[in-house]
C-alpha cells in the first residue's frame, strides 16, 4: 500500500526535478521516496548527487549505507556509514547504527580485507 503512495510522490518531485525546480530538500525528499518505491538505484543517484554536492550529505551517506547492505556490499556500506558519522558527528542514530554496524560486520568486514576507514 505503501509503495504506491511513495510513488506518487516520486511522481511529484520528479516533475520538480525535471522542471529543475527542485530544491535541496526536495532532492533529499526525493531519494527517500525512490528509496522507499523500492527503486534503489535511483535512490543511490541521487543520493550520490547530494553527497557531491555536500548538501545534506550525512543523510545521504547513511541511506546509500542501507542501500549498500541491500545490495550485500559491505564494504561500501561500512565506508558510507562512516561518512555519514563524519558529516554529521553529532547525530546519534549514526553513531549507534555505527557501532552496531561494526560489532555485527567487523569481523568478517576484516576477513574480507575491506578497509575500515
Amino acid at each position: 500500500m505503501l509503495g504506491g503512495r511513495f510513488e506518487s510522490a516520486v511522481a511529484a518531485y520528479g516533475e520538480l526535478v525535471r522542471l529543475g525546480a527542485a530544491g535541496p530538500n526536495h532532492w533529499r525528499d526525493y531519494g527517500f521516496c525512490l528509496y522507499q518505491a523500492g527503486r534503489y538505484d535511483e535512490a543511490a543517484g541521487v543520493f550520490r548527487r547530494l553527497v557531491h554536492r555536500n548538501v545534506h550529505a550525512g543523510f545521504a551517506a547513511y541511506m546509500l549505507h542501507y542501500i549498500e547492505v541491500r545490495k550485500g556490499d559491505l564494504g561500501s556500506a561500512a565506508r558510507y556509514l562512516r561518512l555519514a558519522v563524519e558529516k554529521e558527528p553529532e547525530n546519534r542514530e549514526y553513531r549507534s547504527t555505527l557501532a552496531r554496524f561494526e560489532k555485527q560486520f567487523g569481523r568478517l568486514l576484516s576477513a574480507s580485507g575491506a578497509p575500515r576507514d
